[in-house]
């Protein structure tokens, strides 16, 4: 199987630095900093995955119920899957890559298909999902982070070009017309949210703003962050991003989307398609928490 290129070594306990660009340093980050990252290395927040597919995003926020549903994490959920998707190259069909044909195929597969809004989210304005109503800039941040992944990731030159080509090609994609809206598939934010409705996918109203004294990058593979003990036990929100996941959700992908005519010209791999995908989910995600976090958050890979 495809291995993601750029695991770490060794836990990475470091802050954002010029990664950061929130405006705002966590408060209370002094007072518990260092008895969190030591239980973060240690894993003692973790607890089993319910699956391989990444599908619940990365929100550092519980359900309104108050429980966590323990699925592998990805930035966006099942929008950050599908600009995975539409991140490789040779490309899939624009239909087959269409928010709603995507997400037909994730339901049809019987895969999880996830999204939250948040309970103050005012319809006509924004949907609620940061990832979603703040693509372009997700988007548009990729490429000057990629620098900044390769030192943090040790990765090398091979795995530095590509996550270029990713980057730049997630930019293009991400763009929006000033006029109308849509990103180059015709689409914008609601009529993005509203396909994950039509499909009968969980569409989670999750309560409170965004506190998180950190981010939590985990490639420990087959466990997860759950929010409930580390809630109980540290009293402190984090995002997470689950990127052992995204070698088999890649995989999976690939196995279900119907291959484009030019990929079939191009005899392209299987592992070519997994390592554009794989790519792509780090790189957004990385983005978009670089977008949430400040130059001072903590920033734990492991």
């Amino acid at each position: 199987m495809t291995t993601l290129s750029i695991t770490p070594v060794n836990a990475v306990v470091t802050t954002f630095g010029n990664c950061g660009r929130g405006v705002d340093r966590p408060s209370g980050m002094d007072d518990l900093i260092e008895d969190l990252k030591q239980a973060l290395v240690d894993g003692e927040c973790d607890e089993a995955a319910r699956g391989e597919f990444a599908a619940t995003c990365m929100d550092d926020r519980l359900r309104t119920d108050g429980t966590d549903p323990l699925l592998p994490n990805v930035a966006g959920g099942c929008f950050g899957l599908l600009l995975a998707a539409r991140a490789v190259s040779p490309a899939y069909d624009l239909s087959t890559c269409s928010a709603r044909r995507f997400i037909q195929i994730l339901a049809e597969a019987g895969l999880p298909v996830y999204a939250h809004v948040d309970q103050q989210f005012h319809e006509g304005d924004r949907t609620g999902c940061s990832f979603n109503d703040q693509m372009p800039d997700i988007g548009g941040n990729a490429p000057t982070i990629v620098d900044d992944v390769r030192t943090l990731f040790d990765a090398n030159s091979a795995t530095t070009e590509l996550a270029r080509r990713v980057a730049d090609r997630i930019r293009t994609l991400t763009t929006q017309s000033p006029a109308t809206g849509e990103d180059p598939f015709g689409e914008d934010k609601f009529s993005r949210l509203q396909a994950v409705r039509e499909a009968d996918g969980t569409v989670e109203v999750l309560s409170g703003s965004h506190h998180p004294l950190g981010a939590d990058i985990s490639f420990q593979y087959g466990q997860t962050l759950s929010r409930t003990l580390l809630d109980a036990d540290h009293a402190v929100k984090l995002f997470h991003l689950d990127a052992w996941s995204f070698v088999p959700t890649a995989t999976r992908l690939v196995g279900l989307l119907p291959r484009s005519t030019e990929q079939v010209s191009a005899h392209v791999s299987d592992d070519s398609l997994i390592g554009q995908m794989t790519m792509a989910m780090l790189l957004t995600g990385f983005s978009a928490l670089s977008l949430l976090c400040s130059a001072q958050t903590l920033l734990v890979i492991r």
